[in-house]
């Protein structure tokens, strides 16, 4: 806005004083306007809280949603320093007889004794070592130029097609060395054959290390590969990690159960199956909190004195979370509501309470139906309010909708602001111009007064 001028010059009028006051006067519907765009502001963020609230909430219901989430078991064993095992949610209760009889191992093979560090080897065009991993994977390294062990180590190692063969150097007494090549990798599959036919002169004589293996019958294989036996079933994997013979259930073998004392018989231990209520409980409370705290969010919104105070949209949403959480759902079970699973409403406080003793009892009384009632594709409770969130959230939702409109309405009243704004400049102007004006007339009938006043009293004496 315009400078206003200081105190009339002239006459002594307060011209900036008077301006001043007028223009108080004249903001009057300005400071109005700039209140209610803040109203409308504030609405805009409590929409954006509100967004926020039920997309958190959206996400709380969406680990929710399907029957898997709520059928959780725990497997145990008798023996878990021989065998542990972790479930998901394709797991089944069930008890199984185990037997571990072999744990998968790396492959193994060092070159001969009797060689040196400055043994070498190759020295002739053509010569090469050729190194398999697993069935077909196979890489050379090039001996035309003679190679000590070391260098054939550091060759290995840093071959750009090596599939994974690690080599390593054990030195042993005085320059006594052994090249050692060890697979990546667990498991009859990824055993390593080396061809030492082009080799040239002095040969490694690689050969396997594992323990208990034999050349004649070969048995690599079984000393590579894991081997148990499942309820009477022979099994054999590449990996001590085995997540396909029980289904939803990963064996993690760490020992054998051999009998000690009577070397080459092995006991067999037990592996339980079963539901584990707990988390199921402690998924049901994940439910119950995350309702609560979207509901606690909304009450502090339309709250007297809250940024939604009397909005219909919040009553709207409350309302419609309300009545899906009070539906029902056709399990073809025993139960289709959460109250007959324990969960109420507060009268008082209007949460979500949870009796866990009537849980457990409807779970041990029909838990295919508790678990329905949760999370059945569509129809259960838990995904139902993942889609009234989403339906509520997304582009052009109830939500989107209302934030446009409030936008809107601070678009047009932030316009009219920008032009009540230069209007009240042109007014201050004019005022400034008037008063000044005024000033100066005020000024010129002082001088004027004065003038006369003087004359006068010259013709008095």
């Amino acid at each position: 806005m315009a400078g206003l001028s200081a105190s009339g010059i002239g006459s002594g009028l307060d011209i900036k004083g008077i301006v001043s006051q007028l223009m108080d006067i004249e903001r009057q519907p300005l400071t109005k306007l700039q209140g209610r765009i803040s109203t409308y502001d504030s609405q805009l963020s409590a929409y954006g809280q509100l967004k926020s609230t039920l997309d958190s909430f959206e996400t709380s219901m969406s680990t929710l949603s399907a029957v898997k989430h709520f059928e959780i078991f725990s497997a145990s064993s008798t023996n878990s320093d021989a065998l542990s095992a972790t479930t998901n949610e394709y797991a089944s209760a069930g008890s199984y007889q185990v037997k571990v009889l072999g744990l998968a191992e790396n492959h193994k093979m060092g070159s001969a004794s009797g060689l040196t560090s400055s043994s070498t080897f190759g020295g002739t065009a053509g010569n090469k070592l050729d190194i398999s991993y697993g069935a077909s994977s196979t890489f050379s390294i090039d001996l035309s130029s003679a190679k000590s062990l070391s260098q054939i180590k550091d060759a290995i190692n840093s071959a750009s097609d090596n599939p994974g063969v690690k080599a390593t150097i054990i030195n042993g007494t005085g320059t006594e060395q052994r090249l050692v090549l060890t697979s990546e990798e667990s498991g009859y599959d990824n055993r390593i054959t080396v061809d030492e036919s082009n080799i040239g002169g002095t040969a490694l004589g690689l050969s396997t290390l594992n323990d208990g293996y034999t050349a004649s019958p070969d048995n690599l294989s079984s000393i590579l590969d894991a081997q148990l036996e499942v309820d009477g079933m022979a099994i054999s994997r590449s990996t001590n990690s085995i997540d396909d013979v029980i289904q939803g259930v990963t064996l993690k073998l760490t020992d054998t159960t051999e009998d000690t004392s009577n070397p080459g018989t092995y006991n067999s231990l037990t592996l339980d199956v079963s539901r584990d209520d707990s988390a199921v409980i402690d998924a049901v409370n994940s439910f119950i909190k995350a309702y609560n705290t979207a509901m606690s969010k909304l009450d502090s919104l339309h709250k007297d004195g809250g940024d939604l105070e009397g909005d219909n949209t919040v009553l709207s949403i409350q309302s419609q979370l309300r009545g899906t959480l009070n539906s029902s759902v056709s399990t073809s079970g025993t139960f289709g509501y959460l109250a007959e699973l324990g969960i109420t409403t507060n009268t008082k406080t209007g949460e979500l309470e949870l009796d866990e003793d009537k849980l457990k009892s409807a779970m041990d009384t029909d838990f295919d139906s508790v678990a329905n009632v949760f999370g059945k594709e569509d129809e259960g409770i838990a995904a139902k309010l993942q889609k009234a969130a989403y339906d509520l959230t997304t582009y052009d939702g109830l939500l989107d909708t209302r934030k446009k409109g409030v936008q809107e309405r601070i678009d047009s009243l932030t316009n009219q602001q920008d032009n009540m704004e230069y209007r009240l400049e042109l007014i201050q102007e004019r005022y400034q111009k008037q008063y000044s004006g005024l000033d100066t007339s005020l000024a010129n009938m002082q001088s004027m007064s004065s003038y006369l006043t003087a004359q006068l009293s010259g013709l008095l004496y």
